[in-house]
């Protein structure tokens, strides 16, 4: 299934994030300024830095909601786990050009999913109404105790599944 969204899907070269990783020009925690110094959004899209936002990502690299939780994604692991998990991000943000919107909507869905199950094995407190995007979802269940490790490789674990599918 190959994106038939009217969103042409661009292809992100992994080697924009593992490069700077292995450089330590990775930021977290911080945007960077986009050029020397970038966090994983800026990494891929060097305005998102200036910005000190995930606004100016374009949906022909990754939806919105896709945008907002990579910082999550940058910021949250543990410092041992880090590395593998940005590893992994940049080798699935090279194949997900295939995504359709369908897709991702299925990916939002199934993030929000996640979210909530790894909270409400955390902790029995529940909001009072259930986030409606993923990255507060994410948050909140990472607030309420859930292992941010788990939580993001079981994300990375649904996008990988999603590119299987597709291809």
């Amino acid at each position: 299934m190959r994106n038939d969204d009217t969103t042409t899907m661009q292809k992100i070269d992994p080697k924009r994030i593992t490069d700077r990783l292995e450089a330590g020009t990775l930021a977290r925690g911080e945007w960077g300024n986009g050029e020397e110094w970038a966090c994983l959004l800026a990494a891929i899209h060097p305005p998102c830095a200036k910005a000190a936002s995930a606004r100016p990502c374009p949906a022909s690299l990754m939806p919105k909601w896709m945008a907002d939780l990579t910082i999550e994604i940058n910021d949250a692991p543990s410092h041992d786990a880090h590395h593998d998990i940005i590893r992994r991000f940049a080798a699935l943000a090279g194949r997900w050009w295939v995504l359709d919107k369908a897709a991702w909507d299925r990916l939002r869905d199934g993030c929000l999913r996640l979210a909530m199950e790894a909270a409400e094995a955390a902790t029995p407190v529940r909001p009072l109404y259930p986030p409606a995007r993923p990255l507060f979802a994410v948050s909140w269940a990472m607030t309420a105790g859930a292992s941010a490790d788990d939580l993001i490789n079981a994300v990375l674990d649904a996008i990988d599944q999603e590119i299987n599918d597709a291809q």
